[in-house]
């Protein structure tokens, strides 16, 4: 899954965090691509942990943190 997200970040030139919560919205992996913003790493686990079960993406516009996100869970 993280893998298929950081393939659409780097597609679309955007280094991305990515954050994958389990259905108890605990984090279960992050991945933060070199050159996202560190507070990115904070944002998208409180994206996730906002659906239980979730991905969480931030570092772009809502846009593009929307479209890495859908890639993401997609590869699930």
């Amino acid at each position: 899954m993280i893998e298929a997200g950081e393939k659409q970040g780097a597609a679309i030139g955007q280094p991305m965090n990515i954050a994958v919560v389990d259905a108890g919205g605990n984090l279960v992996v992050n991945v933060r691509m070199d050159g996202d913003w560190i507070g990115s790493i904070d944002v998208s686990q409180k994206k996730g942990g906002h659906v239980v079960g979730a991905v969480g993406v931030s570092g772009g516009s809502g846009e593009q943190d929307h479209g890495v996100a859908e890639a993401t869970a997609a590869a699930f």
